[in-house]
């Protein structure tokens, strides 16, 4: 199967996750010096800053502050193959359910990675990503990042080896960027593994096939936000 060499990033954004964003992006331009000249990038970015969410009259910043800091963060994505950054003031795109439904259905054959804006990512991750889609020979996957240990047991399967006798609170001090030096000294010993289970939340640098998401799709009776990531894990697992 020919590959796009063409991953989408989708990111849902919080007036109060602004900053968080702005350090995602600047994570993602450091990233890029790791790519080869033909990988594609492209950004499917928005942020609610609708009446429908906020009330903005109680608020001590306007929603115009949100929206030129948005736009400014923008313009650290120019290296990309194509920017979609939209700011939803409407009632259309809610919350994360509605975005990625909304980009899912409109893409050609790619990668798609749902990225939450609160996520701490080693710099030659997307650089991975982008080899095991482009070898992958399965139209249908699922391809999720090992992580730090956290939360409880259920999530052993993806610790990476160097977490394995950490507590479950180990994440709530742990100095993140430490990640882009562990990363480089497992570099060499990087591999993929089938998995006979599926184990991921949804914006934890998780990446499918369009193919997958489109066979599975978001349903429309689902709310902006919430259920989205149960459903694509019981929903691949059939």
């Amino acid at each position: 199967m020919t590959k796009n060499n063409l991953i989408r990033i989708v990111t849902y954004v919080m007036p109060w996750e602004i900053d968080e964003f702005d350090r995602l992006i600047t994570t993602f331009a450091r990233s890029r010096h790791y790519l080869d000249d033909d990988n594609k990038i492209i950004f499917d970015c928005v942020l609610n800053v609708s009446d429908k969410s906020f009330n903005w009259k109680e608020s001590k910043l306007d929603k115009q502050f949100f929206i030129d800091k948005f736009n400014i963060i923008k313009l650290k994505c120019d290296w990309a193959y194509e920017v979609n950054f939209d700011v939803e003031e409407n009632d259309k795109l809610l919350g994360c359910n509605d975005l990625r439904r909304d980009v899912l259905r409109k893409a050609d054959d790619c990668g798609i990675i749902w990225v939450d804006s609160d996520i701490q990512f080693p710099v030659h991750l997307l650089k991975v990503m982008f080899d095991v889609y482009n070898h992958c020979d399965d139209e249908y996957f699922i391809v999720t990042p090992q992580t730090i240990k956290m939360w409880d047991g259920s999530w052993d399967p993806v610790v990476n080896e160097y977490f394995s006798d950490k507590n479950y609170d180990f994440r709530l001090d742990y100095d993140f960027y430490h990640l882009d030096f562990l990363n480089e000294t497992y570099r060499h010993k990087i591999i993929v593994k089938p998995c006979d289970f599926i184990k991921f939340a949804g914006g934890l640098f998780t990446m499918y096939s369009s193919r997958l998401l489109k066979f599975l799709d978001i349903p429309d009776s689902f709310l902006s936000y919430g259920y989205d990531d149960t459903y694509m894990l019981f929903a691949s697992a059939r």
